[in-house]
């Protein structure tokens, strides 16, 4: 039984979710299932299959199904205390972790957990979560007068976000500083085949699932690289020469984390395959050799292109994410209360977007209307009902 293959599969079945997302959640599933039980060794310290990743889609696009999967499954494996809570206090999360020092968040809106981690009370909590990803023996905490030692945090992430809203909360010092880098980013708009709705859940598949991530959360030890070390030292080695000579450099905190990673999905693909050996086979780590690559490839695709690196940028692509849920129009104060936005700050915006035509506005009646406005390529012609000033007619 590959975990991957049939959670893969089985979602294929119940959802035209991008199924790259079912993928994502598949691995923290089995993350949170493995926690600290098991390792490898690294460069200076061991190194465990915890798993850092959001998934990035548009409204609309399921992301939800696998998230609630994964968690459905975790349940169902008897591994519903490994959740950790979405919404905390510094102090609270940490007498948690001392309890219950394996956990996973598994988070429907990655922006609110960062406006989480970003209040007063919680001030320097991303630090210190940031320092968990390795997994240190001991991770001392002091609260109040009391000094709490936190054995072996063991914390997987499984998160969600829409683009704009993601770009919004998005800080680029949080790459280079180290907190978003040990994430991977899953950007994907390609579907599967329309399901439908898929009828009752199959509870036999489910069970099947679960009992592996059961089995796997009973492993403890050590995983044996020697049958990958060969082939993993070589597409190390050139990917080091390529992170000294031609990298960026808002990039080079997320690559020079690669060969971590690697080693860390490498031992998740074994135990999708194998719940009891303890040696990492050469189909592993081709398997995550391909997808760390991947998901490196498509999250420096996704911050060039869709992420926004000043607030002026950020609030102008909220406004196009919810025009386009909105079907492309939508009246003025509408936009205005989705965005969240102050009045001067939106229509500021909404003028820059019209000079740069995005967006148009027009009157139903009475009422302001916005619209997007399809982008053509240079050499193609316009509608010829389209005003020379950017607004749209009101009949759009």
């Amino acid at each position: 039984m590959s975990f991957l293959s049939d959670f893969c599969a089985y979602l294929r079945s119940r959802s035209d979710c991008p199924p790259d997302f079912f993928l994502q959640a598949g691995m923290v599933a089995l993350s949170s299932a493995l926690g600290s039980g098991v390792y490898c060794d690294g460069w200076s310290r061991f190194i465990y299959p915890n798993l850092w990743v959001i998934n990035i889609a548009p409204s609309g696009y399921g992301k939800s199904v696998a998230l609630d999967m994964a968690e459905a499954l975790l349940d169902m494996a008897g591994l519903s205390d490994r959740k950790l809570p979405g919404s905390f206090s510094q102090e609270g999360l940490i007498r948690h972790i001392e309890q219950h020092p394996q956990g996973v968040w598994v988070l429907q809106e990655f922006s609110s957990f960062l406006a989480v981690l970003s209040r007063g009370y919680n001030d320097g909590s991303q630090q210190w979560i940031t320092e968990a990803f390795d997994v240190p023996t001991d991770m001392p905490r002091v609260l109040a007068n009391e000094r709490i030692v936190l054995h072996k945090p063991c914390i997987s992430i499984l998160g969600a976000s829409s683009p704009a809203w993601f770009a919004a909360v998005y800080q680029e010092s949080a790459l280079r500083g180290g907190f978003l880098a040990r994430f991977l980013f899953c950007p994907s708009t390609a579907t599967g085949d329309y399901i439908g709705h898929p009828g009752p859940r199959d509870k036999g598949v489910e069970a099947r699932l679960a009992w592996h991530l059961k089995k796997l959360s009973e492993l403890d030890g050590k995983y044996d690289l020697s049958e990958i070390m060969p082939a993993f030292r070589e597409w190390d080695q050139q990917r080091r020469i390529a992170l000294r000579h031609d990298c960026p450099p808002e990039f080079a905190g997320m690559r020079s984390r690669a060969g971590l990673l690697v080693l860390k999905a490498a031992m998740l693909f074994h135990a999708s395959d194998d719940y009891e050996s303890m040696t990492v086979t050469p189909k592993a780590l081709r398997n995550a050799i391909k997808y760390v690559e991947t998901a490196h490839e498509k999250a420096e695709k996704f911050l060039n292109e869709e992420v926004a690196q000043s607030v002026p940028e950020a609030e102008r692509m909220r406004i196009k994410e919810i025009l386009h849920r909105q079907g492309g129009s939508s009246d003025w104060s509408t936009v205005l209360k989705r965005s969240r936005m102050d009045a001067g700050a939106f229509a500021r915006a909404i003028t820059t977007m019209i000079e740069t035509g995005e967006v148009g506005k027009g009157y139903e009646g009475r009422t302001k209307t916005l619209a997007l406005i399809p982008q053509f390529p240079e050499n193609s012609r316009e509608p010829e009902n389209r005003h020379r000033n950017g607004h749209i007619p009101r009949e759009f």
